[in-house]
């Protein structure tokens, strides 16, 4: 998926790398990827499961657990668009 190396990928957990487009290039609900190798999942903000692909029930639990412990940072971010403040936050 050569798309990823244009969205600002937040964390890698376990090589799953968790993203959110820009807002120009997403629609609602907001939402969060996760990717390991060819296999995806898209998490709306409240945890709930938009696009499971091909990704484990294990991989995806990881991605909402990171979803509903950050719930309030992400909801900022997709409303602010300020990814490079918010990785730095995170190191």
């Amino acid at each position: 998926m050569c798309y990823i190396l244009y969205i600002p990928i937040l964390i890698e957990i376990n090589g799953i790398k968790i993203f959110m487009n820009y807002q120009f290039n997403e629609h609602n609900p907001p939402r969060i990827h996760g990717v390991r190798g060819n296999n995806r999942c898209s998490v709306d903000l409240d945890g709930n499961i938009l696009e499971k692909g091909r990704m484990s029930s294990k991989d995806i639990k990881i991605v909402i657990d990171y979803i509903l412990t950050n719930k309030n940072d992400l909801k900022d971010l997709w409303e602010k668009q300020r990814f490079k403040e918010y990785k730095e936050k995170r190191k």
